[in-house]
């Protein structure tokens, strides 16, 4: 069974998805870096030089090749929600964790310098959230309050997948 993060961008699905691995014995990957390992071009220079939906179907491809992954904890990007292809085989692949971050807390705690949606404005993700929190809980097996500091949340992260 495979644990997959979702949430939005800057909610600390890389910090802890690693930390939760690691204290679960599972593998870690993260779907922003395979983009960028096979594609040799990072996140920000495929928005800028293909667009927006060219990187959404590289998203989408990544997430079925990742969905065969085994007792690994795969940390998604934020928008890998908005295509039902990818999730849904992902989701079959094990439990989904949606890390429910305050957007006050991800904008006191995120540098958007390296996040195409939102490098020119901050205020987006707010936008982002209203768009995207339906979706998130969609697909949630499980929602993950993530206000407090990453050891609280890995902590309770560990306790309710105990009990799954």
């Amino acid at each position: 069974m495979n644990i997959i993060l979702i949430g939005m961008p800057g909610s600390g699905k890389t910090t802890i998805g690693k930390k939760l691995a690691a204290a679960l014995g599972m593998d870690f990957r993260d779907l922003d870096c395979i983009i960028e390992e096979e594609t040799g071009r990072s996140i920000p220079e495929i928005f800028s030089g293909s667009g927006e939906s060219h990187f959404r179907d590289i998203e989408e491809e990544v997430c079925r090749k990742a969905s065969a992954f085994e007792n690994t904890v795969i940390s998604t990007g934020g928008g890998a929600v908005l295509r039902q292809g990818g999730i849904s085989l992902l989701k079959a692949s094990g439990k989904v964790l949606f890390l429910d971050t305050p957007v006050d807390t991800i904008i006191g705690r995120t540098d958007f310098s390296g996040r195409p949606l939102l490098k020119d404005d901050s205020g987006r993700i707010r936008r982002l959230y209203e768009e995207r929190i339906s979706l998130y809980r969609h697909y949630a097996d499980i929602v993950l309050d993530n206000s407090g500091s990453t050891d609280e949340t890995l902590k309770n992260a560990v306790n309710i997948l105990d009990r799954v």
